[in-house]
């Protein structure tokens, strides 16, 4: 039976719930003070502020950039079908 109370314990009343809160955030404050003041090395690093590193030229060249021209259209549908008879026609879609 002791194994069974183990696998499935007692739901806690609120009070009981609370106390236990408290006292479980008690030892971590104690826990974290102490850390905080024990002798010994820490595990933090002072950090110099400094400029950033100058810029490298870049290892290889850049892509170059096609400027594409834009044609804009009233007719949304007229362009479509313009654009579907040049493809029948085996024509570049743009113009």
């Amino acid at each position: 039976m002791p194994s069974d109370r183990r696998s499935n314990p007692l739901p806690c009343r609120d009070k009981a719930l609370e106390m236990a809160v408290r006292e479980a955030q008690a030892a971590l404050e104690e826990l974290a003070a102490s850390a905080a003041y024990a002798p010994g090395e820490g595990g933090f690093t002072i950090l110099s502020i400094e400029p950033p590193p100058p810029e490298e030229a870049p290892a290889r060249p850049r892509a170059s950039v096609h400027r594409v021209t834009v044609r804009r259209s009233d007719d949304v549908v007229a362009f479509l079908m313009e654009r579907e008879a040049r493809a029948a026609r085996g024509l570049p879609l743009t113009a």
